[in-house]
């Protein structure tokens, strides 16, 4: 998650619209969450 906060600040500095990081980053929060819950009910079943 460190490098993934470096290149958001690398984005920002290139001039990317704040919006749009901020969006990609909900995204990117919202697929490790269902991850998470996708390993742990797999985890529950065995």
């Amino acid at each position: 998650m460190l490098n993934l906060a470096i290149w958001l600040q690398e984005e920002a500095e290139r001039g990317v619209p704040t919006t749009n990081l901020i969006v990609l980053a909900v995204l990117i929060v919202i697929a490790a969450i269902l991850l998470v819950v996708v390993v742990r009910k797999r985890r529950a079943r065995e």
